[in-house]
């Protein structure tokens, strides 16, 4: 059973409810309601990103490396779509590096 905190989707990765600066995070951009995917423009999550390289825009559409987003929900919190595009769900293991419990990332020998 998942905590209150998460919000069950049924095709998905449970997605954050609210703000649990224990629960790690990642933003997701959900396509249905990302007025870039609808044909408009918009880049506000990246250019209000304070992580160079976590969002990127590519043929006009936005996309998350989950590598590097920190899980800040500036993006999410500035999302001007109608609905918000902007998803924080909890990471995959295997597509985020290796943290300490204060957030900063922790350096290993092997790649």
């Amino acid at each position: 059973m998942l905590p209150s905190r998460w919000a069950q989707r049924p095709t998905s990765a449970p997605v954050l409810a609210e703000r649990d600066p224990s629960t790690p995070a990642v933003a997701v951009i959900a396509g249905r309601h990302c007025l870039a995917y609808q044909g408009s423009f918009c880049s506000t999550c990246r250019e209000r990103c304070p992580i160079p390289g976590a969002i990127v825009v590519e043929r006009g559409l936005p996309h998350v490396n989950p590598a590097l987003c920190d899980g800040c929900r500036i993006c999410h919190d500035l999302c001007p779509a109608p609905v918000n595009a902007v998803l924080m769900t909890v990471p995959q293991a295997s597509s985020l590096p290796a943290r300490t419990q204060a957030g900063s990332l922790l350096h290993s020998d092997h790649a």
